[in-house]
């Protein structure tokens, strides 16, 4: 988990539909709409399905659209890391090697 990806999101202030969503939690695993903290990914076809995104692949572009996604409007910026470690280790990797196009 040393990979997974730490989000940060901007409000208007400060700066797709498909099937996985994005959510941040803190610290003790609470959802923050605070605009950062560790980035959740779930299925919503495999109900209960969650787990961490890692950074293999993962740019500046991904993280704007993900955080658009999650109704930002645009990325402050993201880091790597096992900050959260026991937290962490609690879910598995979702999703690896993220590659999103420019739209």
């Amino acid at each position: 988990h040393v990979e997974d990806v730490f989000l940060f999101c901007g409000t208007p202030e400060a700066c797709s539909s498909n099937d996985i969503k994005f959510h941040l939690v803190d610290e003790n695993n609470n959802v923050t709409e605070s605009g950062s903290g560790l980035l959740i990914a779930s299925r919503s076809a495999l109900e209960g399905a969650t787990g961490t995104v890692c950074d293999d692949g993962f740019t500046t572009q991904t993280a704007r659209l993900i955080c658009r996604e999650m109704g930002f409007s645009c990325a402050l910026g993201w880091y790597a890391g096992n900050n959260f470690e026991d937290l962490q280790s609690r879910y598995n990797i979702m999703l690896d090697d993220v590659v999103c196009g420019p739209d």
